[in-house]
């Protein structure tokens, strides 16, 4: 949504989506 693909697709297995939050994309940076 805000990053690649495969970003996106990763915050919608995680619970990142629910949340609201990148905490999943920040994993590939920090």
């Amino acid at each position: 949504m805000f990053v690649l693909v495969e970003d996106a697709t990763e915050a919608i297995t995680t619970t990142d989506a629910e949340s609201g939050q990148p905490a999943r994309v920040g994993d590939r940076g920090g």
